[in-house]
């Protein structure tokens, strides 16, 4: 029997056939230990090279768009990977930058802050609040960039970080839109990635299946090619900007007009994912944005109706906020809002006629009515004495405490 030549066994060992090749540099070995060995000698990384000249007769195949949507994969997940690590590493960096801020804040920022006369009550260190808080001055811009948590009208949160925050200088309404548009495009991201996935399974499965069809009959061929050219042609349908945006928001959807579904000339249609946003969903003018009072005694959220056109500089003006600014918003007006909600007039017109009420419980408490023998009770009895008095800054203590 004729001996195999050298270059036909491992490029290690020399005594078996190679079963493996290196992605990099196409070393061919025959076991995972003789891999290693390779890796070791040769300083390879065992990773292939996107950069690589490829000649073109082999990009127009299976393993060439294999290669090319790898990389294209990995450097997506790459992307995501990094963003969410900044994300996660940002909550724990937060309680010393935090700290270091609290105590050496911009002057600049403080005297933003005074202008706005808005008060920023402090969470206890290490409260989660306390960590998300980002708020800081932004040199460029010479203003504030706060952090915000906004309440959609499906109850879900989002609350901007370090890098998307909002400047006091914006006008509400563009840093909503803003924030949907970053969700809309990252919601996509994940869909397309997903769609990709299925698209490149069902190719592979109509290209086995017209394998299958080339063997047993060739006239089927060509059918085969069109079904499945007219199957994978249209995998899904696209979502509209209106779907996209009452589904991160969670508000109704609301149908435009006749007039407004007409087709009209739009130059600008393609340009920005936001104006296409803001000119295909009508319902974007309709938001109502309110600002949520912190510190009530009520079970319910208290809300300060404040406009989208007005920037926080202006809304946040003579008002209070836990650390950051909460905007609650709805597309129900003020004048309509659900029960779960109350407005701060209503609240402010609840605790005075409470307080009147306790202020009529004192007054009375404080001239009881006594009988001869000095005791209090009006029926002549042996009752206990008591001390009036006591009892009167006892009362008023305990209802000071609770407001």
């Amino acid at each position: 029997m004729d001996q195999p030549l050298l270059s036909e066994l491992c490029s290690i060992c020399h005594n078996e056939a190679p079963k493996y090749k290196c992605p990099r540099c196409s070393a061919r070995t025959c076991s995972l230990e003789c891999s290693k060995k390779h890796k070791q000698r040769a300083q390879c990384s065992g990773i292939r090279d996107p950069t690589t000249f490829v000649r073109k007769s082999q990009l127009a195949t299976p393993a060439g768009i294999d290669h090319d949507y790898n990389y294209l994969t990995g450097v997506h997940r790459a992307i995501n990977v990094a963003a969410e690590d900044a994300e996660e590493r940002s909550v724990d960096a937060a309680s010393e930058d935090g700290k270091r801020r609290r105590y050496r804040e911009h002057p600049d920022f403080r005297a933003r802050v005074a202008a706005t006369r808005v008060i920023i009550d402090r969470a206890p260190e290490g409260m989660s609040r306390q960590r998300m808080n980002m708020s800081r001055w932004n040199q460029k811009r010479k203003c504030i960039m706060w952090t915000v948590e906004w309440i959609h009208a499906d109850g879900s949160r989002d609350v901007n970080g370090r890098d998307n925050g909002v400047f006091d200088i914006t006008p509400l309404s563009d840093a909503y839109h803003a924030l949907l548009e970053g969700k809309i495009k990252k919601r996509k991201r994940h869909s397309l990635d997903l769609g990709v996935q299925e698209s490149r399974a069902a190719s592979n499965t109509n290209e086995a299946v017209q394998r299958g069809v080339q063997k047993t009959s060739g006239s089927t061929a060509p059918n085969s090619n069109k079904d499945s050219s007219q199957s994978t042609a249209t995998p899904g349908q696209a979502s509209s900007p209106l779907d996209d945006i009452q589904k991160v928001s969670g508000l109704p959807a609301r149908l435009p007009t006749d007039e407004s579904t007409q087709p009209k000339p739009d130059t600008s249609y393609g340009q920005a994912s936001s104006a296409s946003i803001k000119a295909e969903s009508p319902e974007v003018s309709a938001y109502h944005f309110y600002l949520v009072k912190p510190h009530t005694s009520s079970a319910r959220p208290v809300l300060i109706p404040i406009s989208g056109s007005q920037s926080l500089f202006e809304c946040l003006r003579e008002q209070v906020v836990l650390e950051f600014p909460t905007i609650q918003v709805l597309s129900d007006t003020p004048n309509s809002l659900p029960d779960r909600f109350m407005l701060e007039s209503d609240y402010l017109a609840q605790s005075q006629a409470e307080a009147q009420e306790l202020d009529e419980l004192l007054a009375h408490v404080k001239q009881p009515l006594q009988d001869d023998s000095g005791h209090v009770g009006s029926d002549g009895g042996g009752s206990v004495p008591q001390d009036v008095k006591m009892i009167a800054e006892m009362l008023q203590k305990d209802v000071g405490g609770s407001r």
